[in-house]
Order: structure tokens, then sequence, then C-alpha cells
């Protein structure tokens, strides 16, 4: 993800934000948390309006 998209936050730590695409237009947003060995899933749903 690109800009202020790019980053989130969990347990008050910046990790990296990812997404990918699942069935024809919904997307999970998932944060990884490569200190922990853990991704974090913020999001799974219809494509945001946020990224439009």
């Amino acid at each position: 993800m690109k800009g202020n998209l790019a980053d989130g936050t969990h347990g008050g730590r910046l990790l990296p934000r990812w997404q990918i695409e699942v069935t024809g237009g919904d997307r999970v947003w998932y944060l990884l948390d490569v200190e922990k060995h853990t991704v974090w899933v913020e999001y799974a749903g219809p494509h945001p309006k946020v990224t439009d």
C-alpha cells in the first residue's frame, strides 16, 4: 500500500500494512508483525472506499 495507508498500528506499534484481493473485489487488509511472527487481520470485506 502507499502513502498514509502503508502502515497501521497494533498494540502501540507501527507495522507495515498489506492487502490481498479475494473473491473478485473483496479485500483483506493485514499488518505484518515480523518481530512476533504474526499477521494481524485488520479488515476483511468489500473494497474500502478509502483507497479509491
